[in-house]
């Protein structure tokens, strides 16, 4: 599915159309991936929660402070520069 989301599929994938789950047919990609989607994947509700989720969820929101943090640092492609040219190349052969 991910392929077909960000247009690297191979020309042999074709899904034509989906049932939905009112009988209609889908009628173009978008509205197939969006069905899968749906069908797929659940909704995050904070109200369905166990109480081990809730406190994961309370964990995340509190920010991060230890003696040890380090300060945050942005990745820069010419700290790894030969590593970064070939994936380049690889991106560009397509």
């Amino acid at each position: 599915m991910y392929k077909l989301a960000v247009g690297k599929r191979r020309n042999n994938t074709q899904i034509t159309t989906l049932r939905k789950n009112d009988g209609s047919l889908t009628e173009d990609l978008r509205e197939n991936l969006q069905l899968m989607l749906e069908h797929f994947t659940t909704e995050d509700k904070e109200e369905d929660d166990a109480d081990h989720h809730k406190l994961a969820r309370a964990q995340a929101r509190e920010p991060a402070d230890t003696a040890d943090d380090r300060d945050f640092t942005v990745w820069k492609p010419e700290m790894y520069s030969q590593t970064w040219i070939k994936i380049q190349r690889r991106v560009k052969k397509g």
